[in-house]
């Protein structure tokens, strides 16, 4: 399902289904995306065994400038160098990241190696070498709140459990939501979307 088809079908189960606008529109987009990503971050960091299924590959240019190779990510990697898997080229080689700071120091010291590395600096992935290739296709976890609305958003559980710690948020934060009796303005009909039950 992509990124906005999970939005909607949260904020539709939080709201409990056929809602006044004013509570259905307590839940919006960007709180809901916010709150996802959250539980998105925390799915990825928390087990080691999920990480593969929420691997999503990227296809980036490799651009030269001032003797440094980079690619340059559309989206920030979840939670930092660590949600950058791997890396292929057309010939299927694959390129392995250096996960720390630390690890690339190290690795820049003690090691010269055949094949480019890379590591990992906010959107941008720097090589170690030049790595002979124009594309590559990087593996990683994007944040999600950098994933763009029609991208396919792979979580690691089923929706419920989403559900249930998207709510734990919202309540942490005391802003459950209710209904504004009486006020002038006439409720209107909530936005239908495909989940509606």
């Amino acid at each position: 399902m992509t990124k906005r088809d999970l939005i909607d079908l949260i904020q539709e189960r939080l709201a409990s289904g056929d809602v006044p606008n004013d509570i259905m529109g307590r839940y919006k987009y960007q709180t809901v995306s916010a709150l996802i990503a959250i539980v998105y971050q925390e799915a990825a960091t928390a087990d080691n065994s999920v990480l593969g299924t929420m691997v999503l590959p990227y296809d980036l240019t490799v651009t030269c400038e001032n003797g440094k190779y980079f690619s340059m990510l559309t989206a920030a990697p979840a939670y930092g160098p660590m949600s950058v898997k791997y890396a292929t080229d057309s010939c299927g080689n694959t390129y392995y990241s250096r996960q720390s700071d630390d690890q690339n120091l190290f690795l820049s010291r003690i090691k010269n190696m055949s094949k480019p590395e890379f590591y990992v600096r906010g959107k941008k992935l720097i090589w170690t070498c030049n790595p002979e290739f124009d594309t590559t296709t990087v593996y990683m976890i994007p944040n999600f709140l950098d994933m763009d609305d029609n991208e396919e958003a792979v979580m690691p559980s089923s929706i419920s459990a989403i559900l249930n710690r998207v709510v734990e948020l919202v309540r942490a934060t005391d802003t459950r939501p209710q209904e504004v009796v009486n006020n002038t303005s006439q409720d209107n009909t909530p936005k239908q979307t495909n989940y509606a039950q």
